[in-house]
């Protein structure tokens, strides 16, 4: 006989409950179903039995869906949860599925409701089959590891192409580690042996995984407290169809009572003597500050370069304190930062830091400092080792590399400035004297004939500045610095006017000059000009095309570097949208055929190799400002 289907309804309509039970029950289900409307009733019906399935609508007087769902997963069972309404919408729905309801029906689709059922139904069943077939899996493990500790051998298992390594807790408790199984790179354990027998055990393991030889090595181990115990290791490899090896397991056996006892203390003490050998040779040698020192921070011992700083005698400075030297006899903070810094080290903190230290004869030098705390087998701190290395001579290499490179990045940045000068400054000009010569040919009047020869005369006088400004640039672009004057910021505003007459006329635009008559600004003369004309022609070529440009130039040193500005009322800019882009090469943003996207490039790179930067402020349809800081 099948077993009744557990459901318990939230819902506050009696007929759309019914509804619910009599589409399952047309389904053939068996259904058993208790229906609440509230949340004290939910949760007391959730604690009263076990469910096989929560249906509840979204929207109830005082009580919800969110707050259903909530009470469900508060029980710690895997119940699964389907949604029925007729007003959720779907976003709200699909957030309710990814906080764990299981599906959701418009009541309107009731007729789904069974297939619905019984897919969740099989997906509860499915996921707890999972968790108990885990259960089983994790009992299995635990049987495996009971044999494994209850055996005197510690146990390792080997996938040799992925180089990954299983090692029983017996093992890691034969090698003085915590019984607790481990597991990583082979390579790892055969680091940990006997260099003397090193050999021996890669030639066996080289047999047995190639060859198929028989795998016995005696060999010995690094124990976790740093001393060599003799162990027995056993293995055999699993080859797959090509011969290659693709697993070995084994056992590892301590024998290190079968061993002569004498021979371990005579091999050891060799090894202590060869490496103190080895440590003082490397120590007395060393071109780089080394000191040894107690956890308090008393000198033990100096290497005779660090002796060599001041210079210094052994007995100025063993057992006495590392921060009251003479090595730093200099301001209060260094000795401070040192004290604090070797507090660090005695509670097991590497540290490392530049500082100052005396180097004889008034000077100083740069020292990069380290404090390496060394512990013994229990973890506690018995030494700090000082190591010290002079940064002096690198540290102003750096520098001068540096100072080299913004030389050279600044020429080559005039140079360039330069060659687009040349075209985009002369092209103004002729375009001008271009213009006025063609009005000569089509003008009877006398004295607009004359006016246009004054034009004429002014722009070619300007012109032959600007060949003479060009001239210049010319002469100092193998200089490292560009010659700079005093420039009449006023003049040079008028003189760029007067170029770009021509634009200013068939615009009809109002040009301001807010510049004091007089002011002075120290700048290099062709970049200026550059800078005036190339602001002035693109307000005029960005104009609006609905009101009369409008364009001023002022001068402002109130604030903590002196600028001067160009303010329109055309197009404006996006800034968000076109910022980063805006004086980038070749970089248009209104779609003007007239556009080279070069001026504003050029710009901001004379600027900049003036010491200064540009300010840009803009909007749509409001205009721009464009502001130049000087250095």
């Amino acid at each position: 006989m099948e077993t009744p289907l557990r459901i318990l309804i939230v819902e506050d309509q009696e007929s759309d409950a019914a509804l619910i039970i009599r589409q399952l029950e047309r389904a053939g289900h068996d259904v058993a179903a208790t229906q609440v409307d509230s949340a004290a009733q939910m949760e007391q019906a959730l604690h009263a039995q076990d469910w096989d399935l929560v249906i509840s609508d979204y929207q109830l007087p005082g009580f919800g869906g969110d707050r259903a769902l909530e009470l469900v997963q508060q029980t710690g069972k895997d119940i699964p949860f389907i949604l029925i309404s007729g007003t959720v919408g779907e976003e709200t729905a699909v957030g309710l599925m990814k906080r764990g309801a299981s599906d959701y029906l418009l009541k309107g689709s009731i007729v789904k409701l069974p297939a619905v059922v019984r897919r969740e139904l099989t997906e509860a069943r499915n996921r707890q089959a999972r968790r108990e077939a885990e259960a089983e899996i994790r009992k299995a493990k635990e049987r495996f590891d009971l044999a494994v500790r209850g055996s005197s051998d510690g146990i390792w298992d080997w996938d040799v192409p992925q180089d990954q390594a299983y090692f029983s807790p017996r093992f890691r408790e034969l090698l003085g580690y915590p019984p607790a199984a481990h597991s990583g790179s082979m390579e790892v354990l055969i680091q940990s042996v006997h260099p003397d027998d090193l050999p021996k055990l890669l030639e066996a393991l080289e047999a047995h995984l190639h060859r198929q030889a028989r795998f016995q090595v005696e060999y010995r181990l690094r124990m976790r407290a740093g001393e060599y115990r003799w162990f027995l290791v056993r293995g055999q490899a699993v080859w797959d169809e090509a011969g290659r090896p693709v697993r070995m397991a084994g056992s590892l056996t301590d024998i290190h009572a079968r061993m002569r006892a004498q021979e371990v203390l005579q091999q050891a003490s060799e090894a202590i003597r060869r490496s103190e050998q080895r440590f003082r040779a490397i120590y007395d040698h060393m071109f780089q500050l080394m000191v040894i020192l107690s956890p308090d921070g008393l000198v033990q011992d100096a290497n005779p370069a660090a002796l060599g700083y001041g210079p210094l005698n052994a007995e100025e400075v063993l057992d006495r304190p590392f921060a009251e030297a003479p090595w730093w006899d200099g301001p209060p903070e260094l000795r401070q930062q040192l004290e604090d810094a070797l507090r660090r080290a005695a509670a097991g903190e590497f540290v490392r830091y530049e500082t100052a230290i005396r180097a004889g004869s008034g000077r100083s030098a740069t020292l990069d400092l380290s404090l390496r705390p060394i512990r013994d087998a229990g973890g506690q701190v018995q030494l700090i080792i000082a190591e010290g290395r002079d940064m002096t001579e690198s540290i102003e290499a750096r520098k001068a590399l540096e100072r080299a490179f913004e030389v050279v990045n600044s020429q080559n940045k005039r140079l360039l400035n330069f060659s687009y000068i040349v075209s985009h400054n002369l092209r103004s000009h002729t375009s001008s004297i271009s213009t006025i010569l063609q009005y000569l040919e089509e003008v009877d009047d006398p004295q607009e004939q004359a006016e246009m020869l004054r034009n004429l005369g002014t722009i070619a006088h300007a012109l032959d500045e600007t060949l003479h400004n060009l001239n210049e640039v010319v002469s100092i672009q193998t200089h490292l610095n560009l010659k700079t004057e005093l420039l009449d910021l006023h003049e040079f505003v008028q003189k760029s006017g007067v170029v770009l007459s021509k634009e200013i006329l068939s615009r009809q635009a109002r040009i301001e000059n807010l510049v004091p008559p007089g002011q002075m600004i120290r700048y290099n003369a062709a970049y200026l000009e550059s800078i005036l004309i190339n602001f002035l022609s693109n307000a005029l070529r960005y104009s609006h095309p609905d009101r009369q440009p409008q364009i001023e130039i002022g001068y402002c040193d109130a604030g903590p570097k002196a600028c001067f500005w160009v303010r329109d009322n055309g197009l404006g800019i996006n800034l968000q949208k076109a910022g980063d882009k805006l004086f980038g090469m070749y970089k248009t943003f209104h779609g003007n055929p007239d556009a080279k996207g070069i001026g504003l490039f050029i710009t901001r790179n004379q600027v900049e190799a003036m010491g200064g930067s540009i300010e840009v402020r803009s909007e749509p349809d409001q205009g721009s400002t464009f502001i130049v800081y000087l250095a």
